[in-house]
């Protein structure tokens, strides 16, 4: 065979390989959802023998540590290997794999015990596993979680796996090529939201601070368990230090679970930090309502909080390494202004409380498209020096903002877009009047105020395309004009739809939606900071009673008067007792109880006792009926 021959077959072969490989990314699915996406790509761009920290396990460690903050904070170089759901089986060879890459740098390995307590879902399996480079330690992962050799295979080539997804395939699957990368999140999952916004029952969340240390021991999944003490002999045979973690867990996590776990960190004196009991819960200053976004995952603050304990203690008990200045490590300085360009940054805008000085700070970003809806009424309280700020900013027709106005705004780059007002439509129920002797009954008919087919109401509508192709559509209605905030990008709501002024911010980088925030400017020119605990303690600090607090704050207030009477009783939790004589201190709040027919009966005599004590029940009626 000639060399021309020769040159034209390895031609092909290299383009059918390439053609392979995209196929194999462009069926397999993205899951952008936890990071999982970024956090495995950005693992492997990282130098060989970087990582010094590696951080495993499931969703509450991919939300709950950020090593940019690290880094920004001790100089740590550590990666989150976490992902959703994560088994014990998928972080042993996760560890494997980061042992293989980085065997000259890595010391320490923190590993979050959560996935113990159950098998997981198949599903959970490919999505720590697909993305891993094809390797002796992918083979073995496969093996070891396929049942079936003939499936092997398709879990080591993604496309026999998921070429029937031809059918299913979305706009997000191929711009998954025009990504922008997260590497600077180094697979950490960045979330501001708030529980206490999002948690209707948030007031029924309520840590137990207390440990019971006598509980008996729960039983874990047993697969669970022998990956974990694959991990330990890895770690003991590779001198590796291991630390295990519970990352906050409000009501999941039990004092069972814990005395479970605790057992095996004696047996191989192993370092084990629960920060869902006291005295860690309470050390690191973590309340759920403003530290996670749903309860059960923290958000940046509460990921803050966690973040930075477990770097003073890496500092102080691990010999952890400051590799800020060294050359090996000059790539960290890139992704730490990317960091604070993409997450501090952002952060420092949830804080702004003037929708002046918000929409200005977000026109500094070149990357933003900012959208603004008008809903119910957005003028009232609205200054002068903010309409002045407004036309300033190019927003001329938002500065002139009326009584139940619609408006529509949108900033693209920093440019002025869009900037449209609408007047009310006419009062319906006086559309139909003569205004001659409007209080003569006699001279009233039927036609004078039935009009309904003359009269209807009319948003404010427009539509276009985003600098990546996304088709967005938006709307607004003052308070006649269908009372609506709408900003549906790709098919997706994303207004918050609350009186005032509606903000959506679009990232065309990354292809996001990177916040959605309301300005009530009919009640106030101002909104509390996106820091609720500061901005809590700060009204308290100027003299603002209950009643003037905003309804998140209030609820804040009362949430963390319950978080104080249930650290205040290990034992037993809050008394009734305890609730009331806590409130009861208050002169701003108003205690309304209601009871059952079966109330007397869950009564016993200490209980009616400590209600007379407060004056609630007579002493005539203590005995039950």
């Amino acid at each position: 065979m000639s060399i021309k021959h020769v040159g034209k077959i390895a031609l092909f072969l290299a383009g059918l390989l390439f053609c392979l490989s995209y196929l194999n990314q462009l069926f397999k699915p993205s899951w952008y959802e936890w990071n999982n996406y970024d956090t495995i790509n950005g693992f492997y761009k990282e130098p060989h023998d970087s990582i010094e920290t590696l951080f495993l396990g499931t969703s509450v460690v991919v939300s709950g540590i950020s090593p940019m903050e690290l880094y920004d904070a001790y100089g740590i170089c550590s990666y989150n290997l976490g992902t959703e759901g994560q088994p014990m089986l998928s972080s042993y060879y996760w560890l494997e794999e980061a042992y293989r890459l980085h065997s000259g740098s890595l010391r320490t390995v923190v590993l979050d015990i959560s996935s113990l307590r159950r098998s997981s879902d198949l599903s959970f399996y490919r999505k720590a596993i697909d993305g891993m480079k094809l390797s002796p330690v992918k083979i073995r992962a496969v093996q070891a979680y396929v049942d079936d050799p003939s499936e092997v295979l398709s879990y080591l080539l993604p496309l026999s796996s998921y070429h029937t997804r031809w059918g299913s395939l979305t706009t997000q699957d191929f711009i998954s090529s025009e990504h922008a990368d997260k590497d600077y999140m180094r697979g950490y999952y960045f979330r501001s939201e708030l529980a206490l916004e999002e948690t209707s029952n948030i007031l029924d969340r309520i840590p137990t601070y207390a440990l019971d240390t006598s509980a008996p021991q729960t039983k874990f999944d047993t697969e669970a368990l022998y990956y974990l003490k694959q991990i330990i002999d890895f770690c003991q045979e590779h001198e590796l230090q291991l630390i295990l973690i519970k990352a906050p867990m409000i009501a999941d996590w039990t004092s069972s679970a814990h005395n479970a776990v605790q057992a095996i960190a004696d047996e191989y004196e192993l370092e084990y930090f629960d920060f869902s009991f006291d005295p860690l819960l309470s050390e690191i200053g973590y309340n759920a309502a403003t530290d996670s976004f749903d309860i059960g995952h923290m958000n940046y603050y509460g990921a803050k909080k966690l973040t930075l304990w477990l770097g003073q203690y890496l500092v102080d008990h691990c010999g952890a390494t400051d590799v800020r200045g060294m050359p090996h490590y000059a790539y960290l300085e890139q992704q730490l202004q990317d960091y604070h360009e993409n997450v501090s940054d952002y952060i420092s805008l949830l804080a702004l409380t003037d929708p002046v000085d918000y929409i200005t700070q977000l026109c500094q970003n070149e990357d933003y498209t900012i959208f603004i809806m008008a809903k119910d009424e957005a003028s009232f309280a609205l200054t002068e020096e903010q309409r002045a700020a407004f036309r300033q900013l190019g927003l001329e027709q938002l500065s002139e903002l009326g009584y139940q106005d619609s408006y529509l705004g949108i900033i693209d780059a920093g440019t002025v877009l869009y900037d449209q007002l609408q007047t009310p439509t006419p009062d319906v129920a006086s559309a139909g009047n003569s205004g001659e002797k409007v209080n003569d009954l006699e001279a009233i008919t039927p036609e004078d105020f039935n009009v309904t087919n003359e009269a209807t109401s009319s948003s404010l509508y427009f539509s276009g395309a985003l600098r990546d192709g996304a088709i967005y559509s938006i709307e607004s209605g003052g308070f006649p004009d269908g009372n609506v905030a709408s900003c549906v990008i790709e098919s997706q709501e994303y207004a918050a739809n609350l009186r005032g002024l509606n903000i959506v911010v679009y990232n065309n980088a990354t292809h996001q939606v990177v916040d959605s925030a309301v300005f009530d400017t009919y009640l106030s020119s101002l909104r509390d900071s996106g820091d609720k605990l500061l901005a809590l303690e700060t009204a308290l600090e100027e003299g603002t009673n209950y009643q003037q607090l905003s309804s998140e704050l209030q609820t804040l207030y009362l949430y963390n008067i319950l978080c104080d009477i249930s650290r205040s009783n290990p034992s037993n939790g809050a008394s009734m007792l305890d609730f009331i004589e806590q409130f009861n201190q208050n002169d701003d709040i108003v205690l309304v109880f209601s009871s059952t027919a079966a109330d007397e009966f869950s009564l016993d005599e200490s209980t009616r006792a400590m209600l007379a004590q407060v004056g609630l029940i007579d002493e005539s009626v203590l005995a039950a009926s």
